[in-house]
Parts: structure tokens; sequence; C-alpha cells
């Protein structure tokens, strides 16, 4: 069986032939300001992961945005596809400071929780 990844921001649209996608990965952090579209920034396209489980970088996608995953199962001439929707929250900013021989994190940010819906 193969898997197929693919990944884009809500308010956008996968072309009718989703196999023309290129392959995206994530941008640096830096270069998020600008923004392409997609999950990570770099416009719509086809995830690197080939595995049956996904691992997405959400340190690298925009915070408060949904994003559309869609899966692609293949075995020789059979197809199935899945879709799956993502909320990604805002980002949490961490502190780590050394007091007395530990290490304690300080949450800074936190965005609240809210139902996909």
């Amino acid at each position: 069986m193969q898997f197929t990844w693919f990944c884009k921001a809500k308010h956008e649209e996968f072309p009718e032939d989703i196999w023309i996608l290129p392959t995206v990965q994530p941008k640096v952090l830096n270069s998020l300001t600008s923004s392409s579209g997609g999950c990570y920034g770099t416009g719509i396209g086809r995830l690197i992961s080939r595995r049956m489980v996904l691992q997405l970088d959400v340190d690298k996608m925009v915070g408060d945005q949904r994003f559309d995953i869609l899966l692609v199962v293949t075995k020789g001439k059979r197809n199935a596809t899945a879709n799956h929707k993502v909320m990604v929250r805002e980002e949490i900013h961490i502190k780590l400071r050394y007091v007395d021989t530990r290490f304690y994190i300080n949450i800074i940010s936190l965005s609240p929780t809210r139902p996909l819906g």
C-alpha cells in the first residue's frame, strides 16, 4: 500500500488533478511572515511523508488557522481517500530558566481552547 498526504489551508481548493501538486516542506521559522498558502506557507502540495501515520510540524504552521489534510491510499489500481480537518491553535511561547539545579517552564501565552465546530 502507498500512502500519499496532501495539505492546504481551509479556504483553498485542491486542484482537480492532485497528482500535479509539488512536494512541500516547512519554511524556516523567520520566513513565516510571507505565506503562499498551504500548510507551511509554501503553497498547496504533497507532504513528504509516505507512511501510514503523518506527523505534522505544527510549530512551523501558521497559528489560529484551519487546514485540510487529504490522504490517498493506493494499492495496485485501487485507491481510497480520507479527508482530515486540523486546527492549529495560536503559538505557545515558552521560556526555560535554570533555578536551583532544576528546569522550570513558564508559559508566556496560551490561546483559549475552541471547538472545531
